[in-house]
């Protein structure tokens, strides 16, 4: 390049950094920043080159600048070729740095990066909740389309049809908050330069409050479900089938395994049956008694159990962190009357199956979350209680009895886990019993039978004493 010919070079510049943008994928302005007039990719001021790139993305973008000389130390002129060559290695390799696909990334691209930075931070149950979402509704919606193109009218439209389709508003809120929240990942990682539907131009839809929980006696009935002996020899002579034995042809004879017929209700087999079933009652107790959800106590080992000091850890995969707990006199009760282990055995195992005389015992194994809600429903129709209440009323029946009781916002949340007083809010229902006190209180000053506390006498403080004290 020849010195005197700004124009020339100004053109020859430009050309490259036009090409260079396409090949590259980056946009006008990170080759022409707004500040300049001219492409300023390299540029000649006195004896140096000045070789300018744009480095990062997003918010985190930043320009890089590097000065050559004109000349090497064998006064070898260094041409706008070999200054050119050095600016096109720097801009490829800013751009392998970045995080982001290039240019106007797809909602499935966006939609499958978020599931493999964020999946393995999920609990194991919201991430299948997450991937049943992406992959029956908003991957068949939004796959296709530029994240920059989505706007709040495609959010409208798409809450119409799901309503169409029988979908409630809590699920159809769920699925726009997936949505919004992978839209702000990809501005975090630098996919995006702005999310393009920003919160608060997408309100939720209004939800049904949903206030079961466990009265005490519906409790109690539940904790005695399995307790009588003859309401279950009833129960397993009504619901008592008859089908075809079948034998286990391919094991020894007389040790097959026979299917069909079902238990007889007065049978040892049915009894046998029944205790295991009681063992399931534990588990829903201390999940009653430490406010927690169903998988934690499930997964609650040996080690997080400290009888001594009256304290006992459980984990929550939900929010990735743990909870401390004292223990109280019926919850040691519930802890003592386990089988006692080390280490990482569960503390609620499941009961051995029956076994042949000489046939090893198996190892201790949880409980299977299956088995459980089979348990607490057939508990639940053994019991006549409400048909709609769930496991996890439990732990809505912990915070409305502690709140009944008088504890305060933080104590709740504490005892469930939960890192915010208004979730505990949505989980402490007060029953219209509940404010008698608090109705009482204020009758009684409407009436004028009590003294307001600006009418209370107040007490002389003693001389020389100070206000505090």
């Amino acid at each position: 390049m020849r010195a005197g010919r700004p124009e020339k070079n100004a053109e020859r510049i430009s050309a490259f950094t036009t090409d260079t943008a396409a090949k590259t994928g980056l946009s006008d302005r990170t080759i022409r920043p707004a500040r300049y007039a001219r492409p300023v990719g390299v540029v000649r001021k006195g004896d140096r080159w000045i070789i300018r790139w744009l480095e990062g993305s997003g918010p985190e973008r930043v320009y890089r600048q590097l000065k050559i000389p004109t000349r090497n130390e064998d006064r070898t002129p260094v041409t706008y070729d070999d200054a050119k060559d050095l600016w096109k290695a720097k801009v490829a390799e800013a751009v392998s740095r970045r995080r982001g696909p290039g240019p106007r990334p797809r909602f499935a691209a966006l939609a499958a990066r978020y599931q493999e930075v964020h999946g393995p931070e999920l609990s194991a149950s919201w991430r299948k909740r997450v991937d049943g979402i992406l992959r029956d509704h908003l991957a068949p919606r939004f796959g296709p389309a530029r994240c920059e193109d989505l706007t709040a009218g495609d959010i409208v439209r798409y809450r119409n049809d799901r309503k169409a389709d029988g979908a409630s508003n809590a699920t159809i809120n769920r699925e726009v908050t997936l949505l919004l929240a992978i839209l702000g990942f990809g501005e975090a990682e630098g996919w995006l330069d702005r999310t393009p539907i920003p919160r608060k131009r997408v309100r939720p839809l209004p939800e049904r409050v949903v206030e079961t929980f466990f009265l005490p006696e519906e409790w109690q009935k539940l904790r005695a479900a399995f307790d009588d002996r003859e309401t279950w020899e009833r129960h397993r002579a009504k619901v008592r089938t008859f089908g075809p034995v079948v034998a286990d042809a391919r094991a020894p004879r007389g040790t097959g395994r026979r299917h069909g017929a079902g238990l007889k209700p007065d049978g040892d087999a049915s009894h046998a049956y029944r205790e295991r079933l009681r063992k399931a009652i534990d588990v829903l107790e201390a999940v009653l008694l430490t406010g927690s959800r169903l998988g934690e106590i499930i997964g609650l080992t040996w080690d997080a159990v400290d009888l001594k000091r009256g304290r006992v850890t459980i984990w929550q995969p939900k929010v990735g962190r743990a909870k401390v707990l004292p223990i109280t006199p019926e919850l040691r009760a519930l802890l003592e009357a386990q089988p006692r282990g080390i280490g990482k055995t569960p503390v609620f195992r499941r009961p051995d199956p029956p076994r042949r005389p000489g046939q090893p015992a198996p190892k201790p194994a949880p409980w299977d979350k299956a088995k459980l809600e089979r348990a607490f429903r057939l508990a639940r129709k053994l019991a006549k209680i409400r048909p709609e209440l769930r496991i996890h009323d439990l732990r809505h029946a912990a915070a409305s009895w502690a709140t009944a009781g008088g504890a305060s916002d933080r104590h709740v949340r504490d005892l469930l886990g939960h890192t915010s007083v208004s979730m505990s809010a949505r989980y402490s229902h007060v029953r219209p019993e509940d404010l008698a006190g608090a109705a009482g209180i204020v009758s009684r000053l409407a009436s004028g039978d009590a003294k307001s506390d600006a009418e209370r006498p107040v007490r002389k403080r003693r001389s020389g004493s100070k206000p505090h004290e």
